[in-house]
């Protein structure tokens, strides 16, 4: 049998043990190495341009705007690429990069010639392929980032004095001033009145210089709208920040359409990449290129125009801009089956062979010639909807000519007429130059 436990002995057992108060031992612990995760990994990488970010505001704004703000955002030089988004032309399954592929890109840059390198053949990121991946116009002055600093009352009114915003401020704003600009005129008034009230003296100045002038809320709705495009997109940074001259570009409408807007693009993402590539290969080529500012995906959708990696989507290959004509996800597929970049360099595009002056003119020449050959040899050819049109349209010309006194003559036989002075002064400059086509005409007349 178990012997019974004493009430006293059981009582003590119960009772919290005394902890004994020890000197603590210093631990010796061994100095730990300098551990830099980017240094680790030489091709980590970050990519800030983002694609679905804009997309998602643009789809939660599109039935907020109204129609004036709908026809200022159309008329900015950014409209044909935004419209791809508002009209959800883009299939955002498409537009699913990958970082990987890109970090292979980057290792065949060179800073030098700024181009992708595949062996013997390369491509460039320039003002021209912005505007043939993006749609943005390359035209106008060159957009210069100096001077960091913007003091406007834009800035003040939406984002105070402190330092520049993030994209979540810039949207919050936008969401505010969209409410704003949509409300009556005396609900509207309140709200200013309200939110002085609220500020206090702090931007007593800015408030001062806001009642000289009246704020049009419909124009800055379409500013943070390209300022968010800039942020996320075209101008991506490390920081999702944005400089602060594209933020005085974006609110000055009416200078905006002035400048190159591709080139700009284009200056940006080559600048970036050099700078990354020269403080890599400063250090042996153990650091880590880092954070890659700017549109970064044009460098996937040039890869798939400049060569023959991938097929456009099919039933769109005639798409413009090209952004839509491809799959990236198709692209990362067929990427990983390469396993030496250089082998790129056999499947390049053949540039198109650009006709001369001449080859033109002969091309025109052949076309009239046929056109005139069959009016003459095989005048019965042709519909009666075809004949019927063109008597009225012969008896009309005959009946004008009657009235200026003169004889009527056909299209065709101008034509043929401005070409034959064209071989007569060919003749002239050249006595050996013949005509195959008017050879063959005049035998033809012959028979």
């Amino acid at each position: 049998m178990e012997q019974e436990m004493s009430p006293q002995k059981n009582e003590a057992e119960n009772q919290p043990k005394r902890r004994i108060k020890t000197m603590a031992q210093k631990i010796k612990h061994k100095p730990k190495p300098n551990y830099d995760r980017k240094a680790k990994h030489p091709d980590y990488v970050q990519f800030r341009c983002n694609a679905y970010a804009f997309n998602s505001i643009i789809r939660d704004i599109k039935d907020k705007l109204n129609k004036r703000q709908k026809k200022l955002l159309k008329k900015t030089h950014f409209w044909n690429l935004i419209e791809l988004f508002y009209h959800q032309r883009i299939d955002m399954n498409n537009m699913n990069k990958s970082n990987l592929d890109l970090v292979q890109l980057l290792k065949t840059f060179d800073p030098d010639s700024m181009s992708f390198k595949f062996g013997t053949k390369s491509f460039q990121i320039t003002g021209n392929a912005v505007t043939q991946i993006l749609g943005l116009p390359n035209e106008g002055k060159s957009v210069k980032l100096v001077n960091d600093r913007y003091t406007a009352t834009f800035r003040t009114r939406h984002f105070g004095e402190k330092g520049k915003p993030s994209k979540n401020q810039v949207e919050t704003e936008l969401q505010k001033t969209i409410d704003l600009a949509n409300q009556p005129k005396k609900e509207k008034a309140k709200t200013e009145q309200k939110k002085k009230t609220n500020k206090g003296k702090e931007k007593k100045e800015a408030e001062e210089e806001e009642e000289e002038e009246e704020v049009d809320y419909d124009k800055e709705v379409v500013s943070l709208i390209l300022i968010m495009l800039c942020m996320t997109f075209l101008f991506a940074n490390s920081s999702s920040t944005l400089h602060w001259k594209l933020f005085e570009h974006c609110v000055n409408l009416d200078t905006l359409s002035s400048y190159s807007w591709a080139r700009a693009v284009s200056a940006y993402m080559n600048e970036s990449l050099t700078a990354k590539a020269k403080a890599k290969a400063k250090k042996g080529g153990e650091a880590s290129i880092g954070v890659v500012s700017g549109c970064t995906i044009l460098i996937l959708f040039l890869l798939c125009e400049r060569t023959n990696i991938i097929q456009p989507i099919l039933g769109k290959e005639k798409e413009t801009p090209a952004i839509l004509k491809w799959s990236l996800v198709e692209l990362h597929t067929r990427f990983n089956q390469i396993k030496d970049l250089n082998d790129i360099e056999g499947i390049f595009k053949t540039p198109k062979k650009r006709k001369t002056t001449r080859e033109e003119e002969d091309t025109v020449e052949k076309g009239i010639l046929k056109t005139y050959k069959k009016r003459k040899t095989t005048g019965e050819e042709g519909d009666l909807l075809d004949k019927e049109k063109e008597k009225e349209d012969d008896e009309g010309q005959k009946g004008e000519a009657e009235e200026a006194g003169k004889e009527p003559l056909a299209i065709q036989d101008l034509l043929v007429k401005s070409m034959t002075d064209q071989i007569n002064y060919r003749q002239q400059q050249d006595p050996s130059f013949v005509s195959p086509e008017r050879l063959q005409l005049w035998k033809d007349e012959k028979k």
